[in-house]
C-alpha cells in the first residue's frame, strides 16, 4: 500500500496543477465578458475536480495495480493540459470542462472496472484456494488410512514373527532333553487337596487363607492312611544370628523336591507298622511319642520293607526348609505365635493333641510348631559352622550319642516353638514330648 501511495500522489498533484494552471489562465481573460460568470463556472468546476480527486483517492486507496492508475492519471492530465494551452475563451473553457469531466468520468469508469477484475480475481483466487485446501484435506485422509495400514502390516509381520519364533522356541525344547526330578515328575500326577493356613500380625490378629497342596497316599496295613505332602526345592537361609549360639551362623542351603509326612506319625501308623503303642498321651490320631531316635529309625527302615520305597527321617535342613514353608519370620505363620495357632505351654492343655487340629503351614503341613518334638537324622553340633550345603543331614560329629530335635512341644514356651530352635539329646532318651516325621525320597 505504501507503494501505491508512493506513485500515486504525484500523479494528483498533477491533477492539483491543472487547477493552478486555470486560476492563471483567469487572469488573461479578465478583459472578457461574463468575469463573474467565469468566477462561478471555475468555482463549481474546481468543486467537482476536487470531489472526484477525492474518490479517486478513496479508491486508489485499495491495493489496485499502481501502474496502471498513473499511466490514466497522465494521460488525462496530458489531455487537459494540451486544451487549456488552446484555449482563449469562456466558452472554450466551459468545453475542456466538460472534457475534463467526460475525461474523469471515463477514469472513474476504468477504476470501477479495474476494482471489479481484482474483485474477480481474488474471488477466483479463493476459489483456488478453497479447491486446493480440499484436495490437501483428501490427501492427508490418503495419508492417514496408508500410516493405519503400514502399521497394521508391520504389527501383523511382528505376530507372525512372533508366533514363528515361539514356534521355533518350542521345536528346540522338544528336541533338547530336559532331565526331569522324579519327585517332581510324580507330584504333577497326584491330586491336589485345599487346606487353611495362617498369618498372623502384631497385634495377634490372625488372617486365615485358603491354598493347595500335593498330596501322595500310603495305604498301611489295617487300611491306614499315611499322607506325604510334596515340598518343592529350592534356597533359604538356614539358621539364625539372632537366636541362641547353636542357631549360627545363619547359612544358605539348597535343596531338592522331596516328600513329606503331613503330620507327626500318629499312633494308629505306628501301630501298623510297629504292632505296639509306647505312648503315654494315648489316641489314634494323637502324635506317637514317648519313642527314641533308634525307635523312630526302626520304624522307617520297616516301613521302608512294607512300601518298597525308602522312608527315612527329616535332615535337619529340610525339617527347617518344611517349616519355613518360603517364610523368613520367626515362625512360620508370623513374628509372634498364639495357642490359637499350636499347642504348647501357653495353650495350657498339657499334653497332646490330635494332628491338624491347629492351621498347616503354607506347604500344607500340620504340627510344625509344637504338640512334640521331631526327631531328626543328623547328629548333633553346637553350631552350623562347616554345616553341609546341600539340605542332607549331618551325620559326622563329636557326639554320635546326641542327635537333632525340632519343634517343640506340648509343654514348652514360645521362644523355644521358633524356625530356627533346635535342641540335641541323648538318641536313647524316652519322653512323653518326643515324636518324628518321616520323608519319602525315592518313587
Amino acid at each position: 500500500m505504501e507503494i501505491i501511495i508512493g506513485l500515486v500522489v504525484p500523479a494528483l498533484g498533477g491533477l492539483v496543477w491543472l487547477v493552478m494552471m486555470l486560476g492563471n489562465l483567469k487572469g488573461r481573460l479578465d478583459t472578457l465578458e461574463g468575469k463573474k460568470h467565469f468566477e462561478r463556472a471555475e468555482q463549481e468546476f474546481t468543486q467537482k475536480l476536487e470531489t472526484m480527486i477525492d474518490a479517486a483517492q478513496q479508491r486508489l486507496n485499495n491495493e489496485l495495480n499502481p501502474e496502471r492508475i498513473v499511466q490514466q492519471i497522465e494521460i488525462a492530465q496530458q489531455r487537459a493540459l494540451d486544451e487549456i494551452t488552446q484555449a482563449s475563451s469562456l466558452e472554450q473553457l466551459s468545453t475542456l470542462e466538460q472534457q475534463i469531466n467526460q475525461s474523469v468520468e471515463e477514469f472513474r469508469s476504468k477504476i470501477a472496472e479495474m476494482v471489479n477484475q481484482e474483485d474477480a480475481r481474488r474471488l477466483a483466487l479463493e476459489h483456488d484456494a478453497e479447491q486446493f485446501l480440499v484436495k490437501m484435506q483428501k490427501q492427508l485422509v490418503d495419508l492417514e488410512q496408508q500410516r493405519k495400514q503400514v502399521i497394521s502390516e508391520i504389527a501383523k509381520l511382528k505376530n507372525d514373527a512372533l508366533e514363528e519364533l515361539k514356534q521355533e522356541v518350542a521345536k528346540l525344547k522338544q528336541s533338547v532333553v530336559q532331565p526331569t526330578d522324579p519327585v517332581t515328575a510324580l507330584a504333577e500326577t497326584l491330586p491336589e487337596i485345599t487346606f487353611e493356613t495362617a498369618f498372623i500380625d502384631d497385634n495377634k490378629n490372625i488372617r486365615r487363607e485358603t491354598r493347595k497342596a500335593r498330596q501322595l497316599v500310603e495305604t498301611l496295613p489295617n487300611n491306614v492312611k499315611l499322607e506325604m505332602i510334596y515340598v518343592p526345592g529350592g534356597t533359604f537361609m538356614m539358621g539364625s544370628n539372632d537366636g541362641a549360639e547353636d542357631e549360627k551362623p545363619a547359612h544358605p542351603v539348597t535343596l531338592k523336591p522331596f516328600f513329606v509326612g503331613k503330620y507327626p506319625v500318629t499312633q494308629a501308623q505306628w501301630e501298623a507298622i510297629m504292632g505296639s503303642n509306647p505312648s503315654k498321651f494315648k489316641g489314634a490320631n494323637r502324635p506317637v511319642e514317648t519313642v527314641t531316635w533308634n525307635d523312630a529309625m526302626q520304624c522307617c527302615a520297616k516301613l521302608s520293607q512294607l512300601t518298597g520305597y525308602h522312608y527315612r527321617l527329616l535332615s535337619e535342613a529340610q525339617w527347617e526348609y518344611a517349616c519355613r514353608a518360603g517364610s523368613v519370620t520367626k515362625y512360620s505363620f508370623g513374628e509372634i505365635i498364639t495357642p490359637e495357632l499350636a499347642n504348647y505351654d501357653a495353650s495350657g492343655i498339657k499334653q497332646t493333641t490330635e494332628v491338624g487340629k491347629y492351621p498347616a503351614n503354607v506347604f500344607g503341613l500340620y504340627d510344625m510348631h509344637g504338640n512334640v518334638w521331631e526327631w531328626c537324622g543328623d547328629v548333633w553340633h553346637e553350631n552350623y559352622v562347616g554345616a553341609p550345603s546341600d539340605g542332607s543331614a549331618w551325620m559326622a560329629g563329636r557326639d554320635s550319642n546326641k542327635h537333632l530335635l525340632r519343634g517343640c512341644s506340648w509343654y514348652n514356651n514360645d521362644d523355644d516353638l521358633r524356625c530356627a530352635g533346635r535342641d540335641g539329646v541323648d538318641t536313647a532318651s524316652r519322653f512323653s514330648s518326643r515324636g518324628f516325621r518321616i520323608s519319602r525320597v525315592n518313587l
